[in-house]
């Protein structure tokens, strides 16, 4: 008994150990010398060292989204990132991840997606984790992004400012631009779901978040899986939605765009990946 006691307490000690690890270097921004995403700007390189670059591959064509590191084997991103593809690239510690020369970058393979169990492609519970083949090494440039607490459940979020990071398109239809560099957004404002549901009715549920998108900034095709980063701190965030949908092809046509609710499957992330997130 004494050792069996023994052992629960060792293995305690070591979550406990990985989770305080985690806290000290999850989620903390690297300095910025400026201070597209859709009325974003340029990112300064591993300006936010948990966002990575993922290349699909699918049984014809290939697609792109934007990631979040959870810990050195799993990244989250959309479900609709990996239904249909069973081979990913992950550009982790990259910002133009064209170039060749980045020293900094770890270009990671994976096979493994793992949708969300409820994920149906309407909406609802686009969220997933992509185990990557090897492990990640962490470092200045490639660390976890912090995970909201258990407790942050109970807060919507309405009127909070946010800050959208990925590699999707600088510019909508009729005529896309897509850029190589990693861009963001500041300054975008949540929604009361109720808002949010006047555009999409039913497709609006608990699980999900908005944003307001009508002074024509937000995310768009290639953003897709990328992290809503809300700041705790100076220089650190914490994660609070998923990217999952703009509100139409232009991408700044000044509909809502929604996010997978992260407090909403911490149980889950915490099942695929062992990461714990805080009571």
């Amino acid at each position: 008994m004494k050792l069996f006691i023994g052992l629960i307490f060792a293995i305690a000690s070591v979550l406990y150990s990985v989770s305080a690890e985690y806290e000290d270097i999850c989620g903390i921004e690297n300095d910025s010398p400026y201070g597209k995403i859709i009325g974003g700007q340029e990112a300064a390189p591993n300006q936010f060292p948990w966002v990575v670059a993922i290349q699909m591959k699918f049984l014809v064509g290939n697609g792109s989204c934007t990631g979040s590191i959870i810990n050195k084997k799993y990244i989250l991103t959309a479900a609709h990132c990996v239904e249909d593809s069973k081979k990913f690239t992950i550009f982790a510690g990259s910002h133009d991840y064209s170039l060749f020369t980045e020293t900094n970058r770890q270009i990671m393979k994976a096979s493994r997606g793992i949708p969300h169990p409820n994920f149906v492609n309407n909406g609802h519970d686009d969220i997933a984790i992509i185990e990557l083949d090897e492990e990640l090494e962490f470092n200045e440039f490639v660390r976890p992004i912090c995970l909201p607490k258990y407790s942050d459940a109970v807060n919507t979020f309405v009127d909070e400012e946010i800050t959208s990071t990925g590699w999707g398109l600088i510019k909508g239809q009729p005529s896309p631009v897509r850029v190589p560099q990693l861009h963001y957004v500041d300054g975008l404002r949540i929604i009361d779901n109720s808002i949010c549901a006047q555009t999409y009715g039913p497709m609006v549920n608990e699980n999900l978040i908005c944003i307001d998108s009508s002074e024509h900034k937000g995310i768009c095709n290639g953003d897709s899986g990328g992290p809503m980063n809300y700041k705790i701190g100076e220089k650190k965030y914490i994660q609070i939605g998923v990217a999952d949908f703009v509100g139409g092809s232009t991408c700044d046509d000044g509909m809502p765009e929604g996010f997978a609710r992260v407090t909403s499957y911490l149980e889950w992330i915490e099942e695929v990946t062992g990461r714990k997130a805080e009571q």
